[in-house]
Parts: structure tokens; sequence; C-alpha cells
């Protein structure tokens, strides 16, 4: 890992997570499932390091494709390879347990944008487009600029899960 002072870190990361996924018929029924996210993020970290840790700022911007409908026999909607893109800015305070592992808390506040076409029988909303999400990072340095992250988070409003995997690349 990084030693201390300050240092820019590159990543490219695979994102999934899930939110709900709310459908209403022309009869005024209604149904909620869930709506399944994947795609690639870049992202630009600015991090002061001290000998124990130290502070970070991520910057990201993703997109992929996400699918959802219902699965109740009631409700005949889906979806499939719907496009989304995302922006997020997280704030990161990371420990540092070796010279080859750290760990991080971070909190990104998220914007997505994903538009889930109505039907002449359902309209359909998916969550709220900004949210908070609560992350856990581990950070593997694999060589002297390139590392391994994972990261598990869940989503402030409706507690889905949030999963992030890359490769970064230390300046």
């Amino acid at each position: 890992m990084p030693s201390e002072g300050s240092v820019s870190r590159f990543g490219l990361e695979f994102n999934t997570w899930q939110e709900p996924l709310q459908m209403q018929d022309s009869s005024g029924n209604s149904d909620s499932s869930v709506a399944n996210y994947k795609g690639w993020a870049f992202n630009y970290e600015r991090q002061l390091r001290t000998a124990n840790g130290g502070y970070g700022l991520l910057f990201s911007i993703g997109s992929g494709q996400a699918s959802g409908g219902s699965t109740s026999p009631n409700f005949v909607y889906g979806q499939d390879a719907l496009s989304w893109i995302d922006f997020s800015v997280e704030p990161r305070l990371i420990w540092t347990y070796n010279e080859q592992i750290d760990t991080a808390l971070g909190v990104a506040a998220f914007y997505r944008s994903a538009s889930w076409p109505d039907t002449v029988t359902y309209q359909v909303q998916s969550a709220h487009p900004v949210s908070g999400v609560f992350f856990v990072e581990l950070d593997i340095a694999l060589s002297a600029h390139f590392g391994f992250r994972q990261a598990f988070g869940l989503e402030s409003a409706t507690g889905g899960p949030f999963f992030r995997w890359g490769l970064t690349y230390d300046l």
C-alpha cells in the first residue's frame, strides 16, 4: 500500500446492486419486486496517507444494464437490458494493516439514472435516484502500483445490497 503522503488512484470496477421496483396496474392493484443492476465504473480517488491509514475522496462514473419485473401471476411485467448511468462521491476512512492490506469505511452520495418504461397496463416506479450507500472495503496490493479492491455496501433508504470488485492503479 502507498506510504505516507498524497496518492492519486484510478480504478475500474464491476458493480452490482439491487433496488425495489414498484408496479401498479390500471385497476389500482400493486406489486413490488426487485431490480438488478450490473455494470462497470471508472473512478478516481485522492488519498492523504499516514503511517496507519488516512483519508480518501473517491469520484466515480458508471454505466450498465438493469433487469427486473414481477414474479406474481397477476402481474406480467418484465424488462431486461435497461440502460443506466450513475455518479457518486465517496469520502473514506482508511486503515492500514500491513504493506499489502488496507480496509476502509465510506459513505457514497449516489445518483443513478434509469427510466423503467410503463406499458398500457402497468406503471412502474424504481427507487429514488439519489441515495447514500455505506461501504466496507478491502484493498490488497498486487504490486507497487496495482491493487485489487472489493467492497460490500448497503443502500441507506432500502438496505439493498451493493457489491464492487475492481483493479486500481496508483500514480
